[in-house]
């Protein structure tokens, strides 16, 4: 990992205009992902308002801690990102409700949820 650059969420962040400083700043360890390959994800053409959508054009976050925030938070970390580059406040942009999905707020869930869901699909 030579000349990449880890540490805790501030210490190597860049101000999004400095590509060399973004290809050495590591958003998560366990898939060695960048600051710039997130932001190049960002940047196509498909938009994205989600750490899910970077999720699965970078694999940021899919390595063995799944974006554990008691390991590096690389969730955290991709929000940020979002959040600079489409200028979108952190409480938009979407996120895992929980580690096994995207979708549910717990494993099984209750009859009220799979109420509302079925209402959202009748829209």
């Amino acid at each position: 990992m030579r000349g990449l650059k880890m540490g805790p969420v501030g210490k190597n962040d860049s101000d999004g205009l400095d590509e060399a400083k973004m290809s050495q700043n590591v958003i998560c360890k366990c898939e060695k992902v960048t600051e710039l390959e997130v932001v190049r994800a960002l940047r196509r053409s498909l938009p994205i308002d989600s750490t899910q959508a970077i999720r699965k054009r970078t694999r940021a976050g899919m390595g063995h801690c799944q974006g554990d925030p008691a390991n590096y938070n690389c969730e955290a970390r991709v929000k940020a990102i979002i959040a600079r580059e489409t200028g979108m406040p952190m409480s938009q942009i979407g996120g895992r409700p929980w580690p096994a999905t995207s979708t549910l707020s717990q494993r099984w869930p209750e009859e009220s949820e799979l109420k509302d869901l079925e209402s959202r699909m009748n829209e």
